[in-house]
């Protein structure tokens, strides 16, 4: 992924208590919801797929592309 198209600078990961959760804005791109937004554009590979290959639940997954900041990055790269 280049500068140009990375959404934020990624953090390390997560940190407790700053993922987003329901309306909050605590959205927090991390390296491995990067790699999460890359593979989805993608379009090659299942949720279920995608979660493995990161090491985490299918529904951890479903939650991060549920949050309103992934959404958008994700129409913004489609519409590209």
């Amino acid at each position: 992924m280049t500068d140009a198209t990375m959404p934020l600078a990624p953090q390390e990961e997560p940190q407790v208590g700053r993922a987003w959760v329901g309306g909050g804005s605590g959205f927090v791109w991390t390296c491995r919801r990067c790699q999460a937004l890359e593979l989805v554009r993608d379009d090659q590979l299942t949720d279920e797929a995608i979660a493995r290959s990161l090491g985490i639940c299918r529904r951890t997954l479903s939650t991060w592309k549920a949050a309103p900041p992934f959404r958008a990055e994700i129409q913004r790269r489609f519409a590209a």
